[in-house]
């Protein structure tokens, strides 16, 4: 009773019957109870109980699964939809819950809905404690419940594991731990119940965890005013730029930093009051569609009437201006990166945004002594966290003998260089990389508002920005800085697990960026090999992929003696003592003015922290470098390149060391990619007590430390005595291969399908998530090529994935596209070969090339099954790498090809190389010298026909590049889309490309044309040659067969439609083609595909009418064919006029003849670069 319930659950229970209310009534007193009995056999599976002065309760439903009720509780009068679910043991038993649950989904409708109890399954692999990545039959099933019902994890704190399979054994806690108990709710809950919260409490002597649901959580943070944010959408009102440029007017006394501070400050009020103005998005939309609708009434009663025309005109601009405000709006708020483009999908940011308000909020939380605090004392809780962290610093050792330490340093010429002044163009040109969407800082100022209103504000901002190069002075309001609460894991319990990442300004982003933008010049010249992170040409597959070469055979307890430690870097980014920071940068040659720069931004840092939307608290920094500004990953690169050198020092000086196998020739011990650090070394006490060494100096120098609790050794063929000891010394967990390692699994043998299931699972949540509903077509393709097919490309990068595994991919990605993700057979309406088609129709450095050519190296007895493959492959694109000579260093003579013949080595034997005492490793470069050949007399006398065709001309000052040598002998640079377009893809565009696809096209309508033209629409005579219908009268005509060339050409509703938009619209070139001059619906499209698609005005508007006639007469047909309201022709053609209509108004236009037109025929005018009502004029 300590948790005051309303209401209560109780599941397996033990109790009959006729027991049940005394024992209730004993402990909850005055309370209403009900079971499921009667449609269980023998005891109830599910009690609920309520408090009958508090709420009351009805039941719909009663299961032997599931108990369907409502609650109303009489304080808020607010209702919710409960199902109280205990599921079966067996997965057939559970389908009948499955299909009881998405039942009542549809008598629940809109309202709020809340599904809680134990469901006897996990939902994702991540819910077992024994990491597995098997999904199984059960969880597939689960999953596709919990989406079709639109269901979602309500915020939870407390254990993540709700159920353990063994509670008790011998006094100790064993078996396996299981999340298995759920509380989800529906949209409308997460709507109606912003503040709910679910408490997954100590299972104490059950074997489940107690879950407790609050919904009336109470923040009172939320009585503070809310932060400074500007909104994207006031961009688009026509007061915007005036109020910048008045603000902007104002003298302000002070250098030109204060100054666009203090004018910054000073517009927030002004871009306040402009936000009330230009009101609610959301209320406005519905506003203006109600208009619409009445005017459009009118219009259809009095065609003639040119007011109420205008008026309409007036309306739909409107409407559509609100649209995408409130499209921008949420677009901020969702902060959906890949969906830049395409329908609105409104709906779709709506949800997420609910779903992001719903897990970002955090209404308890557990200090480091597991003491629970709540509500105000939350926030303040964080912020004495991050404080000792960031707010504190350490004493730390200087670098010993740092003359001889630092072995690469940057020139005196490039240290100066990387100082040359900033222009106003590189200035901008940071402002404008910016992201639209990504959050603020404490200003509250998005890139948006500096993008849009540049022209006025731009010349002092980059007076600003110049002004901090000169004299190196940051204004603490510019470097203030938002903590963002990033959660580590699925159900964070205390402070400690929450990642701080840095919201900061957009004006310290610019000169952030500025600053990476001169270091990245020359981070490759001071940085190692073994790091690739932030380091222009190389690539993070280089890390993995060696990685998984020298790991191999880990699972093996023979072959040479051998250790790998993943070591985790405690608070890596937040630890980092800036007095270490700065040695470090003098010490790799970086010009005294590019060190202040750097330790100013670094140092003058101050931070206050986010929680549940709230700033709370407030203090400088006194260490680390912050996650989340630009500066932070290439600083960081750096400081590990100082344990790089640690490690080497300490190698060198150890006469017992010994390598890894396979490492010792290119004097590799570790490989880093940021915070990811992998160490190798020789199984045995002094290499081991060698790495460590180097780690416990390092930690003595820059302050980082490795965490023992989150590090892993890995031993091969360690055993007994020597392998407790190794452990001993470094105090890592043991681990087995696989192991995640920069996001794919680190492996000892071949790739398996059962290695691939995470990335499998990943995508299949991806597409499951129940908000891609809301997708359009459009939208749904836009993810597949932004995000989904990315993340198979990313593992694809690394290994060659089993065919079964690509065959699951596609065709997650095929049903998905065609039918949201449900696996229904014959959805698809084109092949996914063809849907794959374009619109229009890195080789590794790795250590056993070593000195080596990639074209001349073999497979080798202890070759990776990777290295196997990839040697394999090879002869497939041998002849189309090519090598651009520049100054010879980087070609190989004998294996490249760089000759027009083609590799040397196809026609110069090893024999004859040997003969003339010529190394295989030689390069261009040591052939040729003031441009004329060195070649030994032997090799010019038996092949100087072929030598002399080319003779290539070095220069020292530009390095070798490779090329892709296409089918047709054209040469470009090597890009992995271009490659495998050349390569695998031998297509020609179509003539009616320019039909669908252009910039100025509705994405919709697009696709459905597009499926038009490919003959795909499902029309009636498909359906009748499929034996899925016996008849194909056309519902519009009642009189033809319904194929394509039917519905779009040949039938009386279709060309009553055609001639209606002949008359008004300016579409008369359209209809005359189609009368007397076409047989059908392709010879329609093979004359319009001959049809010039330019940027026309006219062009335009024909290519949007036509696509717009198609898409509304399939969908006119739809409506009829499932028994919706007819609409009349006329009804049809204004619709069309009208979306076009409001396409046109968002379009920028030129004042030419065409336009001018185009203007009077569609009743607009032409201002400021783009179409008007004529009634705004």
């Amino acid at each position: 009773m300590e948790n005051k319930l309303d209401v209560c659950a109780i599941i397996e229970t033990k109790v009959c019957e006729s027991k049940l209310k005394g024992v209730c009534d004993e402990i909850f007193g005055n309370w209403g109870w009900i079971t499921n009995i009667s449609a269980c056999e023998g005891r109830a599976r599910i009690i609920v109980g309520w408090n009958l002065a508090t709420v009351k309760m009805e039941f719909s439903a009663f299961f032997g699964q599931v108990v369907h009720g409502s609650i109303l509780h009489f304080d808020s009068m607010k209702k919710l939809h409960c199902s109280f679910v205990y599921a079966a043991n067996d997965v057939s038993n559970r389908l009948i819950l499955w299909d009881q649950l998405l039942l009542h989904k549809n008598f629940v409708k809109s309202e709020p809905w809340c599904v809680l109890g134990d469901f006897n399954v996990a939902l994702n692999p991540c819910d077992s404690s024994s990491g597995s990545s098997m999904v199984t039959k059960a969880m597939n099933d689960f999953r596709d419940c919990v989406n079709s019902a639109e269901l979602e994890d309500i915020n939870q704190m407390g254990l993540w594991y709700t159920w353990i399979q063994k509670p008790l054994s011998d006094g100790t806690l064993k078996g396996l731990l299981k999340k298995i108990d759920r509380v989800m709710g529906n949209l409308a809950f997460l709507d109606s119940f912003p503040n709910a919260l679910v408490s997954f409490l100590p299972y104490g002597l059950s074997d489940h965890s107690p879950a407790v649901l609050s919904v009336n959580q109470v923040c009172s943070s939320k009585l503070k005013p809310k932060p400074f944010k500007f909104n994207n959408y006031l961009c688009g009102n026509p007061d915007f730029l005036p109020l910048v440029a008045n603000a902007w007017k104002s003298y302000v006394r002070g250098c030109w930093m204060f100054s666009v501070v203090t004018k910054l400050k000073a517009i927030k009020k002004d871009l306040r009051v402009l936000k009330l103005k230009h009101g609610n998005v959301f209320d406005k939309v519905k506003k203006f569609r109600v208009e619409v609708d009445r005017v459009q009434s009118n219009i259809d009663l009095d065609p003639d009437n040119g007011e109420i025309r205008m008026e309409g005109a007036v309306y739909l601009k409107a409407l559509k201006d609100a649209l995408v405000d409130e499209e921008s709006f949420l677009r901020q708020r969702a902060k959906i990166q890949w969906l830049k483009e395409g329908d609105a999908n409104t709906t779709y940011f709506h949800s997420v945004v609910k779903s992001k308000c719903n897990k970002g909020r955090i209404d308890e939380i557990e200090d480091l002594e597991g003491n629970r605090v709540v509500g105000a004392a939350v926030a303040d809780l964080f912020v004495e966290h991050f404080k000792k962290i960031l707010g504190s610093s350490e004493v730390v050792d200087g670098i010993s003998d740092p003359f001889s330490f630092f072995v690469k340093k940057l020139s005196l010429q490039q240290a100066e260089f990387m100082i040359r002044p900033f222009s106003d163009d590189e200035i901008k040109a940071a402002i404008f990389d910016t992201d639209d969407i990504k959050s603020p800082g404490p200003d509250g100022f998005s890139s948006k508002f500096y993008k849009k209103s540049w022209p006025i504000i731009g010349f002092e901002i980059c007076l600003a920005v110049k002004e901090f190069f000169e004299n190196g002075k940051l204004l603490g309001e510019v470097n203030a800085t938002v903590i963002a609460l990033v959660p580590k894991s699925q159900s964070p319990k205390n402070v400690a697990e929450f990642r701080p990442i840095a919201c900061c300004n957009v004006l310290y982003k610019c000169i952030s960026k500025l600053l990476v933008g001169r270091i990245k010049e020359f981070l490759g010249v001071l940085v190692d090999p073994n790091q690739s992170a932030f380091i222009p040409n190389r690539q993070i597959s280089d890390n993995v992929l060696l990685a998984q070469e020298l790991m191999r055979g880990y699972h093996r307890q023979r072959g040479t003696r051998r250790c790998a430690f993943k070591v985790d870097i405690q608070k890596a980014y937040d630890t980092v003592n800036w007095n270490f920071l700065e040695e470090i940068l003098k010490r790799f040659g970086f010009h005294p003015c590019m060190i202040c720069w750097i330790m100013k931004c670094v140092r003058s840092a101050s931070f206050t922290i986010r929680v549940n939307g709230d700033h709370h608290g407030f203090f400088q920094g006194m260490r680390g470098i912050r996650q989340g500004d630009p500066l932070s990953p290439y600083l960081f690169t750096l400081v590990m390149e100082v344990l790089t050198l640690l490690v080497r020092r300490k190698v060198m000086e150890s006469d017992q060391f010994r390598y890894h196998p396979k490492c010792e020739k290119i004097g590799l011990t570790h490989l880093c990619f940021a915070d990811d650090l992998l160490m190798f070394c020789y199984g045995d006490l002094n290499s081991v007590t060698v790495l460590k060494n180097a780690l416990l100096e390092f930690s003595r120098v820059s302050g980082l430390k490795p965490s023992l609790e989150k590090s892993t050794s890995f031993l091969g063929n360690v055993v007994g005595r020597n392998r407790e000891e190794i452990l001993n010394i470094l105090p890592f967990k043991l681990g087995s291969l696989p192991v995640r390692y920069l996001g794919v699994p680190l492996l000892s043998n071949k790739l398996f399908h059962k290695d691939c299931l995470a990335l499998i699972d990943k995508v299949k949540r991806r597409i499951l998530d129940w908000k891609n509903k809301w997708l359009s077509f459009a939208g749904r393709l836009q993810l597949i090529n932004s995000v989904l097919s990315s993340i198979s490309v990313y593992w694809a990068s690394m290994f060659l994935l089993p065919i079964s595994v690509v065959n699951e991919i596609r065709k997650l990605l095929r049903t998905f596209l065609w039918s949201s993700g449900e696996d229904i057979r014959g959805k698809a309406k084109v092949s996914w070969s063809c849907v794959c088609l374009p619109r229009e129709k890195r080789w590794i450095h790795e250590y056993r090339l070593k000195g080596r050519s990639f074209w001349d190296v073999g497979v080798g007895f202890d070759s990776s099954w990777f290295w196997r493959k990839a040697i394999r492959i090879r002869c497939l694109f041998r002849n189309q790498i090519v090598h651009v000579i520049g100054d010879g260093k980087d070609t190989s003579l004998w294996f490249d090809s760089w000759h027009p013949v083609g590799p040397l080595s196809q026609f110069i034997s090893k024999r004859e190389i040997y003969m003339a005492r010529m190394d295989l490793d030689l390069k261009v470069c040591d052939v040729v010298s003031d441009g004329s050949w060195l070649w030994p007399v032997e090799v010019w006398y038996k092949h100087g026909n072929i030598l002399q065709q080319f003779m290539p001309s070095l220069n020292s000052n530009v390095k070798d590049k490779i090329q892709w040598k296409g089918r047709d002998g054209s040469f470009s640079d090597f890009r992995v889309a271009a490659v495998w377009k050349d390569r695998f893809m031998d297509l020609v565009n179509v003539d009616w490309h320019k039909l669908v696809w252009y910039s100025q096209g509705i994405p919709r309508h697009a696709f459905v044309l597009w499926l038009a033209i490919k003959e795909k629409l499902r029309t009636l005579d498909r359906l009748v040659a499929w034996k899925v219908r016996d008849d194909n009268i056309c519902v519009l005509c009642h009189d033809g067969a319904e194929s394509h060339s039917h519905l779009f050409v040949d039938c009386p509703y279709s060309k009553e439609v055609w001639i209606h938009l002949e008359g008004f619209y300016g579409v008369y070139t359209l209809i005359q083609r189609m009368e007397g001059r076409v047989n059908g619906w392709s010879d329609l499209i093979r004359e319009l595909s001959n049809v010039k698609a330019g940027n026309s005005i006219w062009s335009v508007i024909h290519r949007l009418i036509f696509a717009a006639v198609v898409y509304f007469i399939w969908q006119e047909r739809n409506v009829r064919m499932h028994g919706g309201n007819d609409r009349s022709v006329v009804c049809l053609a204004k619709q069309i006029i009208d979306l076009v209509k409001m396409k046109l108004l968002g379009l920028r236009v030129k004042n030419n003849s065409q336009c001018k037109r185009a203007a009077i025929i569609w009743d607009l005018e032409i201002k400021d670069g783009g179409f008007i009502p004529k009634f705004q004029s």
